[in-house]
């Protein structure tokens, strides 16, 4: 049976112009939607895969009771969501349905409210002085986090999302336009053998 092909329809973009790869770019006009989704899936995968590391690690190595202390039910999602999401993006390189690719949009998603959760807790709970010690350039001995170290990751972490979500959506558009495309090819032709 397989999965459909739209889970939902854009009902309101017709593509004008035939829909060629070359006329769709991403990151600053350099390369192709395709080839710039398909490095970025490259990257997310090599991410995935540190990230299955990391918790088969932290599954052997440590104790079950101190594991809520590594890692958080937060973190436990955002790893699943890497992990579907490389598959969806796969498949929507595999077969360019639109379906894969929106569903990959949706696990992208979840993972950037994730991180942005995650960020807004360590922002508000971890910033107060619960016995972290750091020193700064003054040699003045303080407790918590410095603030300017969130802000500039903070900031890191906005970037990064951007710089990913650019070509991600770049990529959607171009599949979906292709779609509405081919669909429109289809019902020329069903309109034309109708009239003979």
């Amino acid at each position: 049976m397989g999965i459909p092909t739209w889970l939902w329809k854009a009902s309101t973009h017709h593509p004008l112009a035939p829909v060629e790869a070359r006329n769709y770019r991403c990151c600053c006009t350099c390369c192709t939607s395709k080839c710039g989704f398909i490095f970025m899936m490259v990257l997310w995968a090599i991410y995935t895969v540190f990230m299955l590391g990391f918790l088969t690690i932290a599954f052997l190595a440590i104790p079950p009771k101190e594991f809520p202390k590594i890692i958080t039910f937060p973190q436990f999602w955002a790893a699943i969501c890497a992990i579907v999401g490389t598959f969806f993006g796969i498949r929507a390189i595999q077969t360019q349905k639109p379906a894969w690719m929106q569903l990959f949009l949706v696990s992208w998603t979840t993972m950037t409210l994730i991180h942005f959760g995650l960020f807004t807790y360590i922002c508000i709970y971890e910033t107060k002085a619960e016995g972290r010690i750091f020193i700064d350039r003054k040699g003045t001995i303080s407790e918590g986090y410095p603030w300017s170290m969130m802000i500039v990751f903070g900031l890191f972490l906005a970037i990064y999302h951007i710089f990913m979500t650019l070509p991600f959506v770049s990529y959607y558009h171009y599949i979906r336009d292709r779609q509405l495309e081919l669909e429109q090819q289809q019902g020329r032709m069903q309109s034309v053998q109708a009239y003979k």
